[in-house]
């Protein structure tokens, strides 16, 4: 009986410091997340080139389709909801985009971003430049609607992508 009982408690004690030291590093990680990077070089590389929401812009990078679900259910009944291509940039060097908290669908700050939803009405254009080096000119906002797949967007005109040569 004394031998269970010390194997129940065993047992307790390894769950207990089990759980500890889950919650523990989940407190850990979440306080280096807080912290400022110190390094300059190194949170350039992590956040990138500053830029804001509504502004015209233009971004450097390869472009790309990404197939994903959409409606009804984005995903959640593979067998019913649309199937999706979109654009996308990946971008050369990841960038971050500053809120607006005056801006109800502008208001978040992201950082480092990689790749960028294209908004393009015609894009058959795309088609003639997929998988190659593009320079893009429009304006960014943040993802506010269902046909935007990535955290923002950036929406251009017809004639504001250009193939760039290596």
């Amino acid at each position: 009986m004394i031998l269970i009982l010390r194997s129940k408690l065993r047992n307790l004690e390894i769950l207990t410091l089990s759980i500890v030291f889950i919650f523990g590093a989940s407190i850990l990680h979440a306080q280096e997340i807080k912290q400022p990077h110190r390094d300059k070089k190194k949170s350039n590389r992590v956040t990138g080139q500053w830029y804001d929401y509504g502004k015209i812009v233009v971004l450097r990078g390869v472009l790309d389709t990404v197939h994903t679900f959409g409606p009804p259910n984005y995903g959640e009944n593979p067998e019913t909801d649309a199937k999706v291509i979109y654009f996308t940039v990946n971008l050369r060097k990841p960038i971050s985009i500053r809120g607006n908290p005056n801006d109800e669908f502008n208001r978040d700050t992201i950082r480092g971003i990689s790749r960028i939803q294209i908004k393009l009405y015609e894009s058959e254009k795309l088609l003639e430049v997929l998988g190659k080096r593009i320079k893009v000119k429009g304006k960014l906002w943040r993802q506010s609607v269902g046909s935007d797949y990535t955290g923002a967007v950036i929406d251009i005109e017809k004639g504001d992508i250009e193939f760039e040569e290596r």
